[in-house]
C-alpha cells in the first residue's frame, strides 16, 4: 500500500517544495518498515514539457514523514513516495509539485 495524504507545497522560498505524507499502517507493511522512498523528476519548466531530466532518488527513515527538496525555479515536479521493508519498494503514491516560482 502507498503512503497516503501525500502533499507536495511551495514554501515562502522560491526553490524548495515541502512534501509531507501519512505512514503506511502496519498491517499493510508484511514485515518491518525500513523506510521511504522519495523519487522527483522535474516535467515542466516555463510552460514547456522537459524531456532527458534525471530522476532524484532519496532514502528518508521510517519514523520521518516529510522532507524539504532543493527544487528548479519556475518548474513543476512529478513526486512519487514509496515505503520499503527487507523485500523490496512498495508501490508508490504520486503527487505534482505546482511551479515554484
Amino acid at each position: 500500500m502507498p503512503p497516503q495524504n501525500t502533499t507536495a507545497q511551495n514554501l515562502t522560498s522560491e526553490s524548495y517544495i515541502y512534501v509531507s505524507w501519512t505512514p503506511v499502517l502496519d498491517d499493510h507493511v508484511n514485515g518491518i518498515l525500513l523506510g521511504y522512498s522519495l523519487k522527483y523528476q522535474r516535467i515542466l519548466t516555463a510552460d514547456r514539457d522537459v524531456f532527458d531530466t534525471t530522476e532524484h532518488v532519496l532514502t528518508v527513515r521510517p519514523n520521518d514523514h516529510s522532507i524539504t527538496l532543493l527544487v528548479q525555479t519556475y518548474s513543476t515536479y512529478r513526486i512519487q513516495v514509496a515505503a520499503f521493508n527487507q523485500k523490496g519498494v512498495g508501490p508508490y503514491s504520486i503527487v505534482y509539485a505546482g511551479r515554484c516560482l
